[in-house]
């Protein structure tokens, strides 16, 4: 009698831990979209406070480059230095080489210029600041703490940038402008900001979220 209510009571154990298990698995089937849609959810917001913070910044950059005369009635590249910084290359044309410090900055038409190779402009406007004794090492410096990723030789598609981030936002530069791409996606995935502005017209600061 002992022996069978001992046996009993096994199966009673291991179908309670059954059901324990079943229960589990389904709150973390349940659970997994959810998480999943507020990590999406972070992302999203995460891009919109960059692209506000991108917006902000550039206006603030040009209203210095107002007050300091840069000429906005042509196409040349001038150079606007901020926070106090002072060097002999500031408040005059120049272009990536004369850059030394994140508080130099180059602007077209009093916009902040970011082409093909910018993404120290982009820097600069999320509010990051270094200083070194060359436009390269400024940029190695940077990519330290913030990866910059360069753009594919030849013509490519943001489609083709596959660099996958793993900090918590990186710097790819396109040919459409530099990205700015959240922690564990590439610019390929479609989530990102994009700043770029040719001069031409006003600066583009778009939103990409279809992939967050």
């Amino acid at each position: 009698m002992v022996g069978r209510f001992k046996k009993y009571r096994r199966i009673l154990a291991v179908a309670e831990t059954l059901v324990i298990v079943v229960v589990l698995v389904s709150l973390c089937v349940m659970a997994t979209p959810k998480f999943l849609e507020l990590k999406k959810n972070a992302r999203k917001q995460s891009l919109d406070t960059i692209a506000l913070q991108l917006e902000k910044n550039s206006r603030f950059v040009r209203a210095q480059a107002f007050l300091k005369g840069m000429l906005f009635s042509n196409n040349k590249y001038y150079i606007v230095c901020l926070n106090g910084f002072t060097n002999e290359r500031c408040n005059r044309e120049g272009y990536n080489n004369d850059i030394i410090s994140t508080d130099m900055i180059i602007v077209q038409k009093g916009y902040p210029f970011s082409g093909l190779h910018e993404a120290v402009a982009v820097a600069t406007l999320l509010g990051y600041h270094y200083q070194s004794t060359s436009y390269s090492e400024l940029r190695k410096s940077i990519s330290d703490e913030i990866p910059i990723f360069p753009t594919c030789d030849g013509y490519c598609h943001i489609s083709d940038l596959k660099n996958v981030c793993n900090a918590p936002f990186c710097l790819q530069e396109s040919r459409e402008g530099t990205l700015v791409v959240p922690q564990g996606l590439s610019a390929s995935d479609n989530c990102y900001v994009r700043y770029y502005h040719s001069g031409q017209n006003l600066p583009v600061i778009a939103i990409e979220n279809g992939g967050c």
